[in-house]
């Protein structure tokens, strides 16, 4: 027979949504705390399995996990030491979202994905699922097995059948503790999560929202992609916010490479003469290019890095309303490897079209299809009062 033990981790949906409500300033998410969790469990059970032999490991969902073992003591003592693994990093790390409840059987595992099919398995995932947090219990035949492990002891549970189920008392088993590293758990967790952090955001408002939290904290920012749309009130608004940190933050510096279609007279327009007319404005710490589209040339995607460490990567979908394609979503990406690579694209892009000169910007107007002298005035009205808002 297999020994079958889940570990479920209790509240662990909702604890991590309560955990970052209202926390976006700073841009904690509940994936990120999900992340954390499971990066947490996941080292203890790294250090917990070094002296026990997992015969099968399986991680289901966001909080479940599910191990097998050939020898039933060597389950149970697995399970004592991942206890306690858990109960460090919640009483000495104050991770006080961490709460395991684990349950332990004997039978023949059988599933399929992330269904279990056999009735053992079923029985001892209720059990942990319906468990409170740091409870170990032992199921069934099981029972048996555990009381003849004499440095083990058992307690009877009031509202359980019969024999059907005891709680383990893992804290005065006699197991030898002395993992190596596990008091160490935690250290790793900045550079995980800070360098390779991964946020997703559903909307245009969502994804400016992140964007405006990471501009705000910069000292260098790359920003490639086309004219801010400034029909669009939530796009205007981040604009001017922008513009307000370029005149205002005077450690940031700014270098933009926007491409511009050559068909969108009016926001190719004003994009144009507000970039140069900052560069002009704020030459030590704002550098601005530029090239163009002609219609019906599939764009390229927006991006911007901040500080050579995190990307955010703007995804698109065409706007019926616009008749072009818009930002939709984004996926925002915390990697220095995966940052430099993008960098070393802009800078090399940037590299071949070079900074905007006299010239270069006469013939992008030149080619701007629609230009007369009503667009122009009215565009240079709004670059006026985006500059001296």
């Amino acid at each position: 027979m297999t020994t079958i033990l889940i570990l479920e981790i209790r509240g662990f949906t909702k604890l991590s949504s309560d955990l970052a409500r209202d926390m976006e300033i700073i841009g904690l998410s509940p994936d990120r705390i999900r992340s954390a969790g499971i990066h947490f469990i996941n080292e203890a059970v790294a250090q917990s399995q070094l002296k026990y032999h997992v015969t099968n490991k399986m991680h289901l969902g966001g909080d479940t996990w599910f191990f097998a073992f050939d020898d039933f003591e060597e389950g149970v003592r697995f399970a004592v030491v991942l206890l306690n693994c858990l109960h460090h990093l919640v009483s000495e790390k104050g991770l006080f979202y961490i709460k395991p409840s684990m349950a332990i059987n004997i039978g023949e595992p059988k599933y399929s994905g992330e269904r279990f099919l056999d009735d053992d398995s079923i029985a001892t995932y209720r059990a942990a699922d319906s468990g409170r947090p740091f409870h170990l219990f032992v199921l069934d035949k099981a029972i048996k097995l555990a009381q003849r492990l004499a440095w083990l002891k058992l307690q009877p549970i009031e509202d359980a059948d019969v024999g059907t189920k005891q709680l383990i008392d893992w804290q005065t088993a006699q197991v030898d503790l002395n993992v190596e590293g596990y008091v160490n758990l935690a250290e790793k967790l900045p550079t995980l999560l800070l360098d390779s952090e991964v946020i997703y955001s559903n909307s245009p408002s969502e994804a400016i929202a992140n964007i405006s939290r990471q501009q705000s904290k910069a000292s260098s920012i790359f920003a490639f992609g086309g004219p801010v749309p400034l029909d669009a009130p939530v796009y205007k608004n981040y604009l001017r916010s922008s513009v307000n940190l370029i005149k205002n933050k005077s450690e940031c510096k700014w270098t933009v490479l926007s491409y511009l279609p050559l068909n969108e007279t009016v926001h190719t327009y004003t994009w144009i003469e507000l970039c140069r007319r900052l560069s002009v404005l704020y030459s030590d710490r704002y550098a601005f290019s530029a090239f163009t589209i002609p219609e019906g040339q599939l764009r390229p995607f927006s991006y911007q890095i901040f500080d050579g460490s995190t990307v955010h990567i703007g995804l698109r979908s065409f706007s019926p309303h616009r008749g072009t394609p818009t930002m939709s979503s984004a996926i925002m990406l915390r990697n220095k490897q995966i940052a430099s690579r993008f960098q070393d694209e802009f800078l090399e892009n940037l590299r071949q079209i070079g900074i905007l000169n006299d010239a270069a910007w006469g013939h992008i107007i030149n080619n701007i299809k629609g230009l007369n002298a009503i667009i122009k005035r009215n565009s240079l009205q709004t670059v006026e009062e985006i500059l001296n808002e």
